[in-house]
């Protein structure tokens, strides 16, 4: 399963992707349904403050990789579950409570 929540909506995505975990897999399935201002982000920074790119909020599994999701205009945090689940905007709670 793949998954998305809007933090300002609440509005929950849920994609079967029958264990196809990967990047060639995923990534249409993020850039189809999340909407960003930005074509491209340099370096996981928000080039632009008056329309800031979206910002996606992951675990580390392998396939989230920032570079992959800055060349599609998002900014990318991960949170590592072995140090952590979160703190503040930085954690994925939102759609593990689905």
């Amino acid at each position: 399963m793949l998954g998305f929540v809007d933090r300002d909506t609440k509005e929950v995505c849920i994609y079967y992707i029958n264990n196809d975990r990967t990047k060639e897999k995923i990534l249409p399935i993020v850039k189809n349904n999340v909407y960003s201002y930005q074509s491209q982000i340099i370096n996981n920074n928000d080039p632009d403050e008056d329309f800031p790119a979206k910002r996606i909020y992951t675990d580390c599994f392998p396939v989230f990789q920032e570079l992959d999701f800055n060349r599609l205009g998002y900014i990318l945090y991960r949170v590592n579950h072995s140090i952590r689940f979160g703190q503040g905007l930085f954690n994925t709670n939102s759609i593990e409570g689905v």
